[in-house]
């Protein structure tokens, strides 16, 4: 039953090291009730969300290491992808009332036609991120008055006219005018997008689609091979500036020139650029040192940022919420060593863009910061979500997004993904920097443990009771349970702690929600525990 409707979203991806590009599927997606408007407006929020700037720099790492990830994620290769489009097509918080479902991920080799399918499917194209291309397709003839194809794309118009035909008679009540400016509304929201021709998903699943003789075998809706370099940048330099990244080594003039420019950028939000520069480690703590007050860093293929250097960056910029270190000399062993002699570092960092947090598959030892859980009385019986490393200012804003709406399982991990939005911007346009790790629990599954005690932890029930759990140390874990306290009380220990929320608007609001509601006993949290283990 229900209106089954699957996603795939494609590129064109390096296969091999040092081979041309090809097109493939990288992320495969299954919704159990999705058809007429639903999915034009699915493509019309994994569009803005593919177009952050900050989005756009995670999707092209994937498309750039695919033939790795393909290696290690073979059924997922690219899961950043793929959680995007996760979130576009279940949770949508811009509508009244919110829009939530869930949706499941498939194996990325299947075909096309391979699901359980009764209304057709999205493709979307993110050769270049910035750009997306889309289309839909029916996998049979619909049985409609217009004469559509089967296994072709289709433009939002044309799908959704197949469901909702342009009214015929005149005039239109309030209702039906209503609707009809709504369909209209979805139509016109895709208009920026190119759409996928027939040779494109011919490349990408060669048994399934006919290239006609008079079509152009060489069209592609990206229309690029990829959208990297200045496009992946979140910082724009002077020619001059920029054309030290291509140098050897920089002189200490060299490094002064960088440094006003720098300077020259600075505002609460810039980022810090010392991205492909060739620095030396003193170098870089040189730089940061004359520029001390900022929140964002990029020191992405560096080989000089080790995991002492980062370690120092972290202990003394204490502003600091978001830094880049894809492709510097830091393991996730490396990583994991930190994370567990010092914990409270990773208590006030929204984003480390690093490949150990971008699978959402750490190993069952790798530390956890804050854990999410939302416990029922019935199957799946409750949900983790699992955090590496968060913000006060993120969990504030997400706990309030996902309480305020919360009863039955939702996809929560597409909330707690989500990075801390400034003020007077639109949720459908949020960044995503991390793939949570996340569980649904069933009796088979003794391993996953409702209380994890090593670092804080939301434990809500339904609609009803909820607590903070405290983390222990290792020692105390084996002989004693973690307090459970408020949420007004969870927040002062983060400030105690030197991480402490600054959106008082989010404080007070979330303070609100949570003004009726009753504490939960850790004698419940136990009981439910050994219920279902």
């Amino acid at each position: 039953m229900g209106q089954r409707h699957q996603i795939f979203v494609v590129a064109r991806v390096c296969i091999a090291p040092g081979k041309p590009r090809q097109y493939r599927c990288i992320a495969a997606l299954h919704h159990q009730w999705c058809y007429g408007k639903l999915p034009l407006r699915g493509v019309n929020s994994f569009k803005r969300l593919a177009r952050v700037p900050e989005n756009v720099a995670i999707i092209n790492e994937e498309l750039m290491t695919y033939h790795d990830r393909k290696e290690e994620l073979p059924q997922s290769p690219c899961p950043y992808t793929s959680l995007l489009a996760e979130s576009a097509f279940s949770v949508d918080l811009t509508m009244n009332p919110p829009d939530w479902t869930n949706v499941l991920i498939l194996d990325a080799d299947m075909g096309s036609s391979d699901g359980d399918n009764n209304d057709g499917i999205t493709i979307l194209d993110v050769t270049v991120p910035r750009n997306p291309a889309y289309c839909f397709v029916f996998l049979s003839v619909p049985d409609t008055e217009d004469d559509l194809p089967a296994m072709a794309p289709l433009t939002a118009a044309q799908y959704l006219r197949t469901y909702y035909p342009v009214p015929s008679e005149r005039p239109l009540d309030d209702n039906k005018m209503s609707f009809e400016r709504d369909c209209l509304e979805a139509i016109a929201n895709l208009d920026d997008m190119p759409l996928i021709p027939i040779p494109t998903l011919a490349k990408v699943w060669p048994h399934e689609y006919v290239v006609a003789d008079d079509e152009p075998r060489d069209s592609d809706a990206s229309g690029s091979e990829t959208d990297t370099g200045a496009a992946t940048q979140l910082v724009t330099y002077p020619t001059e500036i920029d054309a030290l990244r291509r140098q050897l080594v920089l002189s200490a003039e060299d490094t002064t020139r960088l440094k006003n420019a720098l300077k020259g950028a600075m505002d609460p939000d810039a980022v810090v650029d010392l991205s492909r520069f060739p620095l030396t480690a003193d170098q870089i703590l040189s730089v940061l040192e004359e520029l001390r007050d900022f929140k964002r860093l990029d020191i992405s293929h560096s080989q000089a940022v080790d995991s002492r250097v980062f370690l120092h960056i972290l202990k003394t910029y204490k502003r600091l919420r978001w830094i880049n270190i894809l492709h510097c000399p830091i393991s996730r062993d490396d990583l994991k060593e930190l994370m567990t002699n010092d914990a409270r570092r990773f208590r006030s960092i929204e984003t480390i863009l690093h490949p150990a947090f971008l699978t959402g598959k750490l190993p069952a030892d790798f530390p956890k910061a804050f854990r999410l859980t939302h416990m029922t009385h019935h199957w799946p019986y409750y949900e983790h979500i699992m955090l590496p490393f968060f913000s006060a200012d993120q969990l504030v804003q997400n706990f309030f997004d996902i309480l305020a709406n919360i009863g039955t399982r939702k996809p929560f991990s597409a909330i707690m993904a989500s990075s801390h939005l400034a003020q007077g911007q639109n949720w459908s346009d949020r960044a995503i920097q991390i793939v949570p790790e996340g569980h649904s629990c069933s009796r088979s599954r003794g391993s996953r443990y409702v209380h994890q005690k090593e670092g804080y932890q939301l434990v809500v029930e339904g609609h009803g009771r909820y607590g903070v759990l405290t983390p222990l140390a290792g020692a105390q874990s084996e002989h004693t349970d973690s307090e459970i306290i408020s949420m007004d009380s969870f927040l002062k220990r983060l400030e105690e702690e030197g991480s402490p929320a600054t959106d008082a608007a989010g404080v007070k609001r979330l303070l609100e929600l949570f003004a009726d509601r009753q504490l939960i006993s850790m004698e419940h949290v136990v009981r439910m525990q050994g219920l279902y283990y």
